[in-house]
Parts: structure tokens; C-alpha cells; sequence
């Protein structure tokens, strides 16, 4: 049994002039997210998940396969393998790591717009495109050398075809719907969480046996990756248990922030409570089901810990769509108050994004001091490969400082430390320790004696003679 979603009239059969003026809205969008997410792209530094990135895709196909084969982030494989690609022609600046999902974030605006224009009028459906634009997670992730925007886009574009598959009962729109959401599995083995809206959409539209198809392959590319990792799962053991007040902060930084979640929020409400005196369910429930993802991580992270809210920062597509078609529906003037609000109230988060140590270490201003401070005299010891992969990305010619616990880097490509000795350090006048926030100091400084602490965002350097 299949279907169609219900159309408002205005939107059943669109006119001429109304599509060229749909095309112009997404080409406008399209330009405008580009533009807003290059501002100030330069200005944070790499931060270490962003080194990460860059160190991977320095070496070749092979090498990627190797590291993450015997050492870490099997389930990164198919992003770097793609940023490998796209170095190879654009290099490894932070713009060109970062400029993917620049892309990727304004595209996922555009499809913001085009499923809010078959509920809302084109101002409407415009002033969700730009919500989604103006809230600072937006621009967090739009400027980050990581896989997360790629999947918020991947989402988004899946769930348009989900509604054009069930509108034009086309083959074709569901083949690539299973496709590409299986496909995301292997940037982010959680994607299937988006599928609760989507349930909520095809309920009573498709039956049981063509959901189990659609889903199968989905959920089989999710356990696969979910298999080949989990000798990895350390790497997420530092995620802590699930609480209320994880979920609260969550719901913040899926906003970018306190203030632009309240406005989320209050979008939202009016939404649910719309939706409920009209009883329009069928109609948007769908969408308002795209907030329980957040809650359904949650759930999951009783289990094993995996409460971290970019794992799921596609729920920021639907929020966009949820807070605008009710005031769309209600005034004609509710949408362009949500967008002033919008960026009013995030404009402080907006401007702090757009500085040095907004992606949480400053490794460019630490390299810089290091390289103006050392001399051979010094030595400078790592408390974590990631922290040596952000100052050999910086200071790609080396520091003036002896690195004592340098080893040849595993797989041509991962640094690592040597074991600290007891003579390791003792020889050098001053010994340079670089530590994150909230972690143990190195345990190589041969007696000296600490002197000096300086902080570059979430990175510290200590100073000991």
C-alpha cells in the first residue's frame, strides 16, 4: 500500500513564475550560506580531531587503510579516503579541509528550503533555509575538516527523497534513498536514528514488508560498521554516562548555544501545540519526530555511552523545519521574527565561533609561541599523538626544541611517544610540556620544577626548569 502525502492547494500544481522564483530562492540560499560560512573560516584553529584529519589524508589510500585498519577510526575510513581525493587537487590548508563542508552545510540549507515549500509559501520556506543557516551549530560544524556535515547533508538529501519516492511512486527515488542512507552508515554508524521521522512519514504510506526492504540494508551497513569497530571502542570510552543534564546541554549545542535554542525551542512549541489543536499529525507529525533523536541517543547511551550531540546534528534540519511552518501558517510576519531572533540572539555565539580557539585548541598560536620561545637548549615532550600532529601541522619544518620522545610514526602516518626514561629530559635546561585541559601532566620533566602556564584555548603549555 502506498500513498501520497497531501499537498496544500497552492502548492499542487505550481505555476511557471513560482518555480524560476523557487530556483532563484535555492540558487540565493545556496550563495548566502556559502558566503556567511567563509566568514572568518580561516580564524580557528585546526583543532585535534581536525589534525587528525589532516594527518591522515597526508599520506596515501593505502597508508589510511593501515591506520585505521590496526590502530583507530575504522568508521572515518570512507570520509578521509574522500578528503584524500579531494587534497590531492586542493591541497591541505584549513580552507581547503574545511571548504567540504562548508559546501555540504549550504546544501543541507537548500533542502531546508525545498521540504518547507511544500508545507509553507516561499518567504516562509526561505526564512527556514536561513534559521538553519543563521543557528551557530551551523556554522560550528560548516567550518570543521570532519564527517558531520556530510552526514547532516546526506540526511536532509535522503529524506527529500523519501517524499518524492512516496509522491511520484518512482522506483528510482527509493533505490537511491537506500543507497545513500546506507551509505552514511559508514561515516556514522548512528544514522539510523534519522529513521524515526521517518517512520513517523511512512507510517500507514508503505506497508510492513517494503519498510523492512528499504530499512534492511541500512541497518546491515550500520551493524557492519558497528562489527569492524568494535575492537576500537575505546576511542569513545571518554564519552560519560547519560544524564538530564547532558540532554539539556545537548539540546544547546545542537542549537549552537543557550539563546538560539530557546528561540529553537519556543518555534518548536508552537509548532506541537499548532499541530495538536488542528490535529494535523499526519500532515507535520513527522517532522516534530525528528526532535526525538536526540532523546533515542539517550536511550541508547544506557547501553553504551554515546551521548555526544554532533553524532546526531542532523536533528538541527528538522528543528529548522519544525519552529518556522507553524508561523508560516499562522502570520505571514512569524518566520521573519524567528529569523531576526535567530540571529540576534546568536550573534554572540556567532562572533566566538569566528575566533582563534573556538574549535577548542589553538594550535596555530602554540606553535608560533614555540617557535619564538625554544631554543636547542629546550625540550619539548607530548602528553598525546593528536597534540604532536597539531604542532607538526603548523610548524611543518620543525620547532627549535628537541622532541626527546619522538619515534618513527607508525604506518608512515601516526606519531607516537617513546616511553619517558629517567634521563630523558635531564640533559636540556627548560622542558616544554603541551597537555589538554583536564588531563594529567607528562611525567618526563627529569626533577625540574614548573614555571610558567600559559593556556591556548583547551591546550596547556607548561614551562618547567
Amino acid at each position: 500500500m502506498t500513498t501520497v502525502l497531501p499537498v496544500r492547494e497552492d502548492d499542487a500544481a505550481p505555476s511557471t513564475r513560482g518555480l524560476v522564483a523557487d530556483r532563484i530562492a535555492m540558487v540565493a540560499l545556496f550563495v548566502f550560506a556559502c558566503g556567511w560560512f567563509s566568514w572568518g573560516i580561516k580564524t580557528p584553529s585546526l583543532w585535534r580531531d581536525e589534525v587528525v584529519t589532516a594527518t591522515m589524508v597526508s599520506g596515501s589510500p593505502i597508508a589510511i587503510f593501515d591506520v585505521v585498519h590496526h590502530h583507530f577510526d575504522r568508521v572515518h575510513f570512507v570520509y578521509y579516503e574522500l578528503m584524500w581525493a579531494w587534497t590531492q587537487v586542493f591541497g591541505t590548508s584549513e580552507v581547503s579541509l574545511r571548504a567540504p563542508s562548508l559546501v555540504a552545510m549550504a546544501i543541507t540549507a537548500v533542502v531546508v528550503f525545498v521540504v518547507a515549500r511544500r508545507y509553507v509559501s516561499w518567504l516562509g520556506a526561505m526564512c527556514a533555509g536561513l534559521v538553519y543557516v543563521l543557528l551557530p551549530s551551523s556554522t560550528r560544524y560548516a567550518q570543521e575538516a570532519r564527517s558531520t556535515a556530510f552526514i547532516v547533508a546526506g540526511v536532509a538529501i535522503a529524506t527529500w527523497l523519501m517524499l518524492r519516492a512516496v509522491e511520484t511512486r518512482n522506483n528510482r527515488y527509493w533505490v537511491a534513498y537506500i543507497l545513500l542512507m546506507s551509505g552514511l552508515c559508514f561515516l556514522n554508524l548512528l544514522v539510523p536514528l534519522a529513521l524515526i521521522p521517518h517512520a513517523a512519514y511512512l507510517y500507514r504510506k508503505v506497508t510492513v514488508r517494503t519498510l523492512a526492504l528499504l530499512w534492511a540494508p541500512v541497518f546491515a551497513a550500520s551493524a557492519f560498521v558497528a562489527l569492524i569497530s568494535v575492537h576500537q571502542r575505546g576511542q569513545v570510552a571518554w564519552i560519560p554516562g547519560p544524564s538530564l543534564e547532558q540532554l539539556l546541554l545537548g539540546f544547546g549545542s545542537l542549537a549552537g548555544g543557550a539563546l538560539p535554542a530557546l528561540v529553537v525551542a519556543i518555534g518548536v512549541l508552537g509548532t506541537v501545540v499548532w499541530t495538536a489543536v488542528g490535529r494535523r499529525w499526519n500532515e507535520v507529525g513527522w517532522i516534530l519526530a525528528g526532535l526525538l533523536i536526540p532523546f533515542a541517543l539517550l536511550a541508547v547511551s544506557y547501553v553504551k555511552p554515546m551521548f555526544v550531540p554532533r553524532y546526531v546534528m542532523f536533528v538541527a534540519f528538522f528543528a529548522a523545519l519544525a519552529m518556522v511552518i507553524a508561523a508560516a501558517r499562522i502570520h505571514v510576519a512569524l518566520p521573519v521574527v524567528a529569523v531576526v531572533a535567530v540571529l540576534v540572539l546568536g550573534w554572540p555565539n556567532q562572533t566566538l565561533l569566528r575566533t582563534p580557539a573556538s574549535h577548542n585548541e589553538d594550535f596555530r598560536a602554540a606553535a608560533a609561541f614555540l617557535q619564538a620561545q625554544t631554543t636547542r637548549d629546550d625540550a619539548i615532550v607530548y602528553a598525546t599523538p593528536t597534540i604532536r600532529m597539531g604542532l607538526d601541522y603548523y610548524a611543518p619544518k620543525g620547532l627549535p626544541a628537541a622532541d626527546p620522545l619522538a619515534v618513527p610514526a607508525r604506518d608512515g602516518l601516526l606519531p607516537g611517544n617513546a616511553p619517558c626514561a629517567a634521563d630523558s629530559t635531564a640533559a636540556f635546561a627548560r622542558v616544554w610540556s603541551l597537555v589538554l585541559v583536564r588531563t594529567a601532566d607528562v611525567e618526563c620533566t627529569s626533577g625540574k620544577h614548573l614555571v610558567s602556564r600559559r593556556y591556548f584555548g583547551t591546550l596547556v603549555l607548561n614551562l618547567y626548569e
